[in-house]
């Protein structure tokens, strides 16, 4: 976010609201075959309520598009070979529906499985413009960027 006449500050947006399911294979090499997760955007918060209003209201909409779906059916750049604890990195390819419009974008995924939990982060950019939000402008004094940083920490069990 840019602030006129002030240095660009990073606002970050944060909810435990996530919920989903994936499947994987470990043999004969480890694979993601499936993963599917939902963002409830209503409940993003800042370190400002007047700005989680403003961006819930009017950028993003949430009460015609409430949620974000994430969606795969592969990984990229799997190992041949995994032991139990080992970290590893890949890419996930897949599709983002957000405000009514869906969009190929890939994660950087990085995590481990312990027993039966998995752990790790997947993180990719993306523009607003591409999901037809247009970047929040407060009267031309805090103007936000196009591109946005999306993290997710995860953590999970097998069933």
């Amino acid at each position: 976010m840019i602030l006129r006449n002030l240095p660009s500050i990073d606002a970050v947006g944060k909810t435990q609201d996530v919920t989903g399911s994936f499947k994987i294979s470990s043999s004969p090499a480890p694979q993601v075959t499936s993963l599917h997760l939902t963002v409830n955007l209503s409940t993003l918060q800042t370190d400002e309520p007047m700005r989680d209003r403003f961006v819930r209201n009017r950028a993003l909409e949430t009460n015609q598009y409430p949620n974000a779906d994430f969606t795969s059916t592969c990984a990229q750049g799997m190992p041949a070979h995994y032991s139990d604890g080992q970290s590893l990195s890949f890419q996930l390819p897949g599709s983002l529906t957000m405000h009514g419009k869906t969009h190929q974008e890939t994660f950087a995924v990085t995590g481990k499985l312990i027993d039966k939990t998995i752990s790790g982060t997947a993180t990719t950019t993306l523009l607003m413009t591409d999901f037809d939000i247009q970047p929040p402008d407060l009267a031309n004094i805090a103007i936000a960027q196009n591109k946005v940083l999306v993290t997710i920490t995860f953590l999970a069990q097998e069933k």
